[in-house]
């Protein structure tokens, strides 16, 4: 019986069975109530089928029809000596095609052979490297053969006011090659789990642009890149690119969202934000920089704010909440669900996003960057040769003062690996040993500051009472809900409110000036490769890559993605083919990566 049979899996088990069939259970379920949420489910019965099909059973022949004893039976066909003999993949095939009802397919090769006998015409053949070129010689001479464009991936989550960028057309020549190989994911006692693609140049270069939407918009630079095959894993990330001309000349918005636990808050984040900010620039009484500072400040401030306001509004009092049996609160959860726009207002407190901003105003003599979050802002500066009498000359010292580049980091790490941000937590909450385990906020959050994640800044009541109860509701890797709500005492835990640092622009003393920002994706890239690096030392690196960027690697003129590049393994093409296409869908391997060079 099927109830048997789930009794005998584990609970591990039988969550997966419902988060494979988007069927809700609630957070403290035991296996009893997991298996009959499983029973009560046809979408869960199905999903335990296809992760669990039954073994093929064996079907006993038919019996023998009776034969008239006054004509013989006709003897067993013959096979025709001359065809040739039926291979086992092909038998396996039609075993597959009869156990599942499903109609046997030929191979391409077998239909173009039985084309071929039907119409009269040549098969297709196997043709040497010599002849493929003497044959694109000719197409190229007579123009035939157009070249192919490459299909599409599955969509991909992207800036809703940025256009997504075409396909790349690519001429195939005989140098331009993929072939499929494994890999053990560096795990010495496993075997070769996990398969990969493995490109040549220039095929490489421009498959690595289309997965990552390379873009360049003006003197803007974009790449925005997660490499698992998983749709449910797409990628969190977002940017936003916008330049408003207010009445004193156009200001230029940039900015990186980096979104967890879903789509809901950094969505919302990238649609309103830039619009409020925007707005109260046109309302300003002024523009001195620390009037301006203070202004994007306490927007990011309100935006989470009215988050928390929009879910108080559609819910009842806390003390009556407390008070709901288990029914009424399932009911309550499920009426605010069925409305579309309630059911965002719940989602865009319960999942988060960093923010990570940079605003110019109309001359760019000054940019404010605001950090709310682990995303990384650095700039480089290029500093012209000056004479010995000009005033930098003594400030900047002999390394830099003879037309070199110099980098500096702009933003700040809200991450609890900052010595300072779990001290400031400790510090708010005195006597809570586990407010900052293993660093994460209650052992469960990597970031300290934060939009959304408003189960570690509401009373626990919400978690445990509603949050919990939504579908297809949320869970942390790092530890339980449960443990969550348990360690929240004192909220709130994660902070709303973003360090801004004004940097004062003054173009006659730099030829050239770069913007670099990225999501936490690409500090994870480099931090693999060497434990001992620092955020600090981030830019000079990324400054060093675009100085030192491969040619031969085709990455063009945009510069993010030259990063991008030597962050997934530079000239090694062998290693930027595994970290791009790796088959691995059981979770990501790799973090949401988005980078933004601005030329200034």
């Amino acid at each position: 019986m099927l109830a048997d049979d789930l009794k005998a899996l584990k609970v591990a088990d039988l969550r997966r069975i419902l988060t494979t069939a988007h069927t809700a259970a609630p957070a403290r379920a035991t296996k009893a109530d997991l298996v009959a949420r499983i029973l009560d489910s046809k979408d869960a019965q199905d999903a335990y089928l296809t992760l669990y099909p039954p073994p093929p059973v064996a079907v006993a022949a038919p019996a023998p029809l009776p034969q008239s004893t006054e004509t013989p039976p006709p003897p067993p066909p013959q096979k025709d000596a001359s065809l040739p003999p039926e291979d086992s993949e092909l038998e396996k095939r039609k075993a597959r095609a009869a156990r599942f009802g499903i109609p046997l397919v030929n191979d391409d090769s077998d239909k173009l052979k039985a084309r071929a006998q039907r119409f009269g015409t040549a098969a297709a053949s196997n043709v040497d490297a010599e002849e493929l070129e003497k044959r694109q010689r000719r197409a190229a001479r007579f123009g035939t053969n157009p070249p192919v464009r490459l299909p599409p991936l599955s969509p991909i989550h992207t800036p809703t006011h940025l256009s997504p960028p075409g396909c790349l057309l690519v001429t195939f020549s005989p140098a331009m090659t993929s072939s499929t190989q494994s890999t053990n994911l560096g795990w010495p006692d496993q075997e070769s789990i996990c398969k990969y693609t493995s490109y040549t140049e220039p095929l490489l270069s421009s498959e690595l642009a289309r997965r990552a939407s390379a873009t360049t918009l003006g003197d803007t630079h974009l790449v925005s890149f997660q490499p698992s095959p998983n749709p449910h894993l797409a990628n969190q990330d977002r940017y936003v690119v916008q330049d408003w001309p207010l009445p004193d000349g156009l200001w230029s918005f940039r900015a990186i969202f980096d979104g967890h636990g879903g789509h809901a808050t950094v969505d919302y984040a990238t649609q309103v934000l830039p619009t409020q900010l925007k707005q109260h620039l046109e309302a300003r009484s002024q523009s001195h920089p620390d009037y301006i500072s203070q202004l994007l400040h306490d927007t990011i401030v309100h935006f989470d704010e009215s988050l928390k306001r929009d879910l108080l509004a559609i819910l009842p009092d806390v003390d009556v909440i407390a008070q709901m049996t288990n029914d009424k609160l399932h009911t309550l959860v499920g009426d605010l669900q069925a409305s579309e726009d309630r059911d965002m207002v719940l989602k865009r407190c319960m999942h988060g996003t960093t923010a990570l901003i940079a605003l110019f105003d109309p001359p760019k003599r000054n940019l404010w960057v605001a950090t709310l979050g682990d995303g990384i802002a650095g700039m480089s500066i290029h500093i012209p040769p000056l004479p010995s009498s000009h005033p930098l000359y003594q400030a900047l010292g002999k390394k830099d003062h003879l037309g070199k580049w110099s980098a500096s980091l702009l933003s700040s790490f809200h991450n609890g690996c900052n010595d300072a941000e779990v001290e400031q937590i400790r510090k708010d909450h005195p006597g809570e040993a586990e407010c900052v385990r293993n660093n994460r906020v209650l052992g469960a959050i990597a970031v300290t500051r934060a939009l959304g994640d408003h189960c570690f800044k509401l009373s626990p009541i919400f978690s445990d009472q509603i949050f919990s109860r939504t579908y297809p509701g949320f869970s942390f890797s790092a530890t339980s809900l449960e443990e969550i709500i348990a360690r929240n005492l004192t909220p709130p835990y994660v902070s709303n409110r973003p360090d801004v640092q004004h940097v004062n622009l003054n173009n006659d003393q730099y030829q050239e000036t770069r913007l670099i920002m990225c999501s936490d994706g690409l500090v994870d890239l480099y931090l693999d490769q060497s434990e001992s690096l620092t955020q600090e030392q981030l830019p000079e690196i990324w400054l060093r890559a675009l100085d030192k960027r491969d040619t031969s690697s085709n990455t063009g003129d945009n510069l993010a993605l030259a990063l991008l590049r030597h962050a997934l393994g530079g000239e090694d093409a062998e290693t930027v083919s595994r970290n791009m296409t790796l088959e691995y869908e059981e979770a990501k391997w790799m973090d949401d990566t988005t980078i933004l060079v601005q030329g200034i």
